[in-house]
């Protein structure tokens, strides 16, 4: 009985370790999934809507966009879009933290009436937290966080796409089929 435990627990484990997950799984806020021209989500605050891209410059991913997950570390150029009127209308800095919040770089307030901000950056591999700043009166400043990873793989990406996680599915799965067999074949001899 103690075998038939074993690879339940393991088909469980990898069952629920092996779920994706989201890019922008906690926005703070609404997050505009269906975002119509946009690939990546389009985060919304009081009436004020913010995007982020990120460009590489590498050329085996010219032309591609990444939300938050750069797959390899060098030169980057983040684009942040303000898309509603009221953003247009307001002050904005930007501001790149590293994980451990220390200031990268960032851009002082200014508006930007054609909604457009670059941020041209060399990213090491690690985590990223790109702050976007909008003030529309001296008293009002609201602050819309965006996560920037490089070079680091979601952990259910071990579960599911490597060649590893594929490994412990199929041995998963034949253990189990294998010991159903053997319980069915001793219930029938009986």
């Amino acid at each position: 009985m103690r075998l038939f435990f074993c690879p339940l627990f393991i088909w469980i484990f990898g069952w629920i370790f092996g779920l994706s997950s989201p890019s922008f799984a906690d926005c703070g806020h609404v997050c505009n999934k269906n975002a119509g021209r946009f690939k990546c989500p389009v985060m919304e605050k009081e009436g004020y809507s913010v995007h982020m891209d990120l460009y590489t410059q590498q050329s085996i991913y010219q032309g591609q966009t990444f939300c938050d997950n750069m797959p390899d570390p060098g030169q980057a150029t983040i684009v942040v879009d303000l898309i509603s009127d009221k953003a247009r209308a307001a002050s904005v800095a930007v501001k790149l933290f590293s994980d451990n919040d220390k200031l990268l770089k960032s851009l002082a307030f200014r508006s930007y009436p054609n909604g457009t901000i670059s941020l041209p950056v060399y990213l090491e591999k690690g985590r990223y937290r790109l702050e976007v700043i909008l003030k529309d009166k001296p008293n009002n400043q609201l602050t819309f966080d965006f996560p920037i990873t490089v070079a680091i793989k979601p952990w259910n990406y071990y579960l599911v796409e490597s060649k590893m996680g594929i490994l412990l599915w199929a041995t998963s799965l034949a253990m189990i089929l294998s010991f159903s067999l053997f319980r069915l074949d001793r219930a029938v001899r009986r």
